[in-house]
């Protein structure tokens, strides 16, 4: 049998293992202390014939170097089969990593530094500082710089900054997956000398360019600021004035056709603001089929008073709602309704006996399938001369006119 080498060092304190046994019985996963040699932990596995995967081990292991070894009985009776000492480390401790506190000024760039305990055996060689926009660290960094540590130190130099607020940040990782975060530093800055601030230029479109009511639609800004970052996106849906703060881009749809004004207010760092105003053309709710689409079922035969339905079925999708209506001196009914239930998934088959008889001439047989808001069927069955005229058509949302089906 084997034993999969586990990522070591590792944060889990509570690991699970996993590896190949040609056994059907349990696998036995024992964790000993590489110090003292005594049992820490244990888990097992159910024995498949092939690859296992364990359970959490138990109880939970602290800080510290240990030895993992898997067993197995034999189902025949044999030597039990067990897998070599393999190494594992845990270590749950957070790298060193700080920030000095940033100073604001004019200029375009900010230099920040801090301190990383380079002797960290486990530590990541580098600091990830990011950068974002604003007195506080919300949404996507701006700039994200990767730095190296050295002398128990590390620096970075942020550039091409407008004049407005920010918020930075130093981030570290090491080999056990743990991630440490320095303490934020807010800072601002001027911006370059004689460089008066300008309010940002506001502007959006949206996807898909020729949206329908009830279907999704996107509202995307494309804004724009050439000092200072853009730090808030505010959205008017009904072009009230009534604007909701929410990101740069933003989901929504329209419950009818027609134009629609939509306005987008955007706020620099520099607490400038915009706005932008637009008029979206909304067109009707595109036509949707019922999937799978219904079938209208009929068999007939002459009769010497009309024509004899043998046969009068639907098959459709559960929920789907049937109606036939029956016009003439020679209806059995005038009107029966039923909801298609027989089936959970696919199409189900709806019998109307009370129309499998004779029909005799003028009599006319409206048979209408829907569900609200989708296209269904539409079928009309006229007994004439001895012989039944069949039109099929595509039925309207509402399930009430006959249509054109949508190509």
């Amino acid at each position: 049998m084997t034993l999969d080498p586990p990522r070591s060092p590792t944060n889990n304190t509570t690991p699970s293992f996993s590896g190949i046994a040609s056994e059907r019985t349990t696998v036995t996963i024992r964790i000993y202390n590489a110090g003292s040699g005594q049992l820490a932990a244990q888990t097992s596995a159910a024995g498949t014939g092939s690859s296992w995967t364990s359970g959490a081990a138990t109880p939970a292991l602290a800080d510290g170097r240990y030895w993992v070894v898997a067993s197995q009985e034999s189902a025949f009776g044999n030597h039990a089969g067990e897998t070599e000492r393999t190494p594992l480390t845990v270590d749950t401790v957070s790298p060193h990593v700080t920030l000095e506190p940033p100073s604001s000024g004019s200029g375009t760039s900010e230099q920040v530094r801090g301190s990383a305990d380079a002797s960290d055996p486990d530590g990541d060689p580098t600091v990830t500082v990011q950068l974002y926009a604003g007195s506080a660290i919300a949404g996507s960094p701006m700039q994200s710089l990767t730095v190296p540590v050295s002398g128990g130190g590390w620096s970075a130099t942020i550039g091409g900054l407008g004049a407005g607020t920010y918020t930075v940040r130093a981030e570290r990782s090491d080999a056990a997956g743990n991630v440490a975060f320095s303490a934020s530093g807010m800072f601002s800055l001027s911006g370059a000398s004689g460089s008066p601030s300008r309010p940002p230029a506001a502007s959006f479109t949206w996807v898909p360019a020729a949206p329908r009511a009830r279907a999704p639609v996107s509202l995307v800004s494309n804004s724009t600021d050439a000092t200072s970052p853009l730090t808030g996106f505010a959205w008017d849906l009904a072009g009230n004035g009534q604007f909701a703060s929410a990101g740069p881009i933003l989901s929504t749809s329209f419950a009818a056709p027609g134009n629609h004004v939509v306005r987008l207010r955007v706020t620099d760092a520099n607490e400038l603001t915009s706005v932008v105003t637009e008029t979206i053309p909304v067109g009707p709710p595109a036509f949707v089929l019922m999937r799978p689409f219904p079938i209208v079922r009929i068999l007939a035969t002459r009769s010497g008073r009309g024509v004899r339905l043998t046969l009068l079925s639907i098959l459709a999708t559960r929920g789907s709602k049937i109606t036939i209506s029956c016009k003439g001196h020679g209806c059995p009914m005038r009107r029966q309704s039923r909801i298609a239930t027989a089936r959970k998934v696919g199409l189900a088959s709806v019998s109307f006996a009370r129309f499998q008889r004779t029909l005799r001439a003028g009599t006319v047989l409206e048979i209408r399938v829907w569900k609200t808001g989708q296209v269904g069927k539409y079928t009309r069955l006229s007994v004439l001369h001895g012989r039944l005229h069949r039109i099929d058509r595509c039925l309207s949302p509402a399930g009430v006119n006959p249509m054109r089906c949508p190509s």
